[in-house]
């Protein structure tokens, strides 16, 4: 019997620490461009052994799909949606907020119908033109709950920007997400690109950066990757933020994201990162050997987290 008992005890442990009971503010965590919660569970554990209790966003890598080629971000802001709404009305928090059912199909017709784009789906590139399209998928399932506490936004890269779009009251695609009245308090952005940029891609990022936050907002760098002594992709990744051939190359950043266009967003507060640190855990060397040999910290590193983190609590 006793194997039965620390089967048990076993059972108890991890229900325990996938769920957090919740008295104060939680944090939403929010993937980066194609990447997935799975990647971001490190993050939130820390956070919460940080006395943050922290939920990740229900996102996996194909989730992104729809919004290729700067076409509309209302997929990925559904989701930032629903996780808020589990964050400030669930009694107790998994470590992953809960997936909506979304099928094969939903996805097809997501990725069909997304409006924007270099091909001007559903008529225009213009994030003010986009016509409304119905969510696919079982969304809405916290909403009408009440409010249990307030939330911060945790972006990493492009969920930066995209939960600034999800603070404006503005019409986005035709609907204002209107995540204040989620009670979403705080916004961290890790290694987001925040400039203006010429191309479609930029086209949203353009329409979040015309008014500056409405919350108490920080904006993370990570820096020690210069253009010119990285390799070709971080060169042209800093062209692709906006700067010249001349300016990437002497750019310093964190391998991805310069530091000028990480840092500009206007009414929050800014924050470059101490010593090297890189865009992304684990980048594939097929995109840049030099960034896939690094050994430098990055965004969701216990040492950084320590950095950025206090903002939370403050």
């Amino acid at each position: 019997m006793g194997w039965i008992l620390n089967l048990w005890c076993a059972l108890a442990f991890i229900s325990s620490a996938a769920a957090l009971s919740v008295t104060r503010d939680a944090a939403v965590v929010v993937p980066g461009f194609l990447e997935g919660a799975a990647e971001f569970v490190g993050v939130a554990e820390a956070l919460r052994r940080r006395g943050i209790a922290a939920t990740v966003a229900p996102i996996h890598r194909w989730h992104w799909i729809p919004c290729l080629g700067g076409r509309s971000v209302r997929p990925i802001l559904a989701r930032i949606d629903h996780a808020c709404a589990y964050a400030t009305t669930a009694e107790e928090l998994d470590v992953v907020a809960p997936f909506p059912d979304y099928s094969a199909a939903d996805l097809v017709s997501d990725f069909v119908n997304n409006p924007g784009g270099v091909l001007k789906a559903g008529g225009s590139a213009d994030p003010d033109e986009f016509p409304y399209v119905e969510p696919r998928g079982s969304f809405g399932a916290f909403n009408g709950r009440e409010r249990r506490r307030g939330c911060s936004i945790v972006g990493h890269s492009a969920a930066g920007w995209i939960s600034r779009i999800y603070l404006s009251e503005e019409k986005y695609g035709g609907h204002s997400h209107r995540g204040l009245a989620r009670g979403v308090r705080r916004l961290v952005t890790l290694g987001s690109p925040h400039a203006a940029s010429d191309g479609v891609a930029f086209a949203n990022v353009a329409w979040a950066r015309r008014q500056p936050s409405p919350v108490k907002a920080l904006a993370v760098a990570g820096a020690g990757f210069r253009g010119d002594d990285s390799g070709s992709f971080t060169r042209d990744s800093y062209e692709f933020c906006g700067l010249s051939k001349a300016e990437a190359a002497t750019a310093d950043g964190d391998g991805v994201t310069p530091l000028s266009s990480a840092l500009d967003f206007e009414g929050a507060e800014r924050l470059t990162l101490a010593g090297t640190t890189i865009h992304a855990a684990k980048l594939p060397s097929f995109l840049s050997p030099e960034l896939a040999e690094s050994d430098a910290q990055w965004y969701g590193d216990e040492a950084r987290i320590d950095e950025w983190a206090r903002f939370l609590v403050d």
